[in-house]
Order: C-alpha cells, then sequence, then structure tokens
C-alpha cells in the first residue's frame, strides 16, 4: 500500500502507513524490516521535496543494508569453511584408510613369506634325516651316551663333595 501511495504522491496516506510499520519493526526488532523502514522513509521524505530527512534515511537504509550483507557473507564464509574442513577430513581418512590396507597387504605378503620359509626349512630338514638313513638313530644314541657320561660325572662330584663335607665335619 505504502508504494503506491508514494507512487500516487498521497504522501499523507502513506505517512499514515509508515508510521505503523515504523512502530512495528522496532517493536519486533528485525533488522530486514528496519532496514526497509527506512528506505520507505526516504522516498516518503523525497517525494515532498525533504531532501535532508530522505538523505538522512538513506544513508541509515545504506549502512544496514551493508551490515546485513557483510554478517550474511561472514555466515556463508564459515559454511564454506566448515565445508571445506569437512571435505578435508574425509580425504584425509580415505587417504589413512588406503594407506591402512597398503600396510596390511604388505603384512599379509611377509606373513606368506614367512610360512613359506618355515615350512621349506621343515621339508629340507625332513629330506636331510630321510637321506641319512640310520645315522639318526646313531645320532641319538650319541647324544644318548653323552647325557649318561654328564649324569654319572654330576653324581660323583656331588658324591666327592659330599664326603669331604663330612670328612670335615
Amino acid at each position: 500500500m505504502i508504494g503506491f501511495y508514494l507512487q500516487s504522491r498521497q504522501y499523507v496516506s502513506a505517512g499514515t502507513y509508515i508510521g505503523t510499520i515504523d512502530s512495528l519493526a522496532r517493536k519486533i526488532g528485525d533488522p530486514h524490516l528496519v532496514k526497509e523502514d527506512y528506505y520507505l522513509r526516504y522516498r516518503f521524505r523525497y517525494g515532498p521535496g525533504n531532501y535532508k530527512s530522505a538523505a538522512e534515511n538513506l544513508l541509515k537504509y545504506q549502512t544496514l543494508n551493508d551490515s546485513l550483507f557483510n554478517e550474511t557473507t561472514n555466515r556463508q564464509i564459515k559454511q564454506l569453511e566448515l565445508e571445506y574442513e569437512t571435505e578435508k577430513n574425509k580425504n584425509e581418512i580415505t587417504v589413512l584408510n588406503q594407506r591402512n590396507q597398503l600396510q596390511q597387504g604388505h603384512l599379509d605378503q611377509v606373513r606368506l613369506v614367512k610360512n613359506f620359509t618355515i615350512g621349506g626349512i621343515v621339508l629340507l630338514l625332513l629330506s636331510w634325516d630321510c637321506s641319512t638313513g640310520n645315522t639318526g638313530t646313531n645320532n641319538k644314541a650319541i647324544k644318548l651316551y653323552f647325557i649318561k657320561t654328564k649324569q654319572l660325572q654330576h653324581f660323583l662330584t656331588e658324591k666327592n663333595g659330599w664326603s669331604k663335607k663330612f670328612i670335615i665335619v
């Protein structure tokens, strides 16, 4: 309505509505409504030739408009920064997962080589034992002979040690 009254140069009717909108905008406290109120007041004052008051309202409108624009821009910048950081973190997680998979593959390869090496050594020992025939049995007898000899030496040492203790006491 205000736009119609201003366009048709009915400034008294437009002034009534502007006063109502002005009080509502300030009561609600919405900066966008206050900004529009300044613009309507500018148009209202400019029409009849009150240029000083019109310029003051236009200046208030521009200041508030710039402030709201800066606030919106800052909010958008923060949102973009947050999206960038989120995407960056997702990429880092992907890279770390890929590295983990590569390391796991390397560990699996190392385990496989170790198992083949152990299996090869066991097969080599078995084939060597089979190729020597009874030598394995002779080796066991020789080992048993050395073990028994050591046990006898130990018993003799203990016996001599007891007899020496018994004589000294």
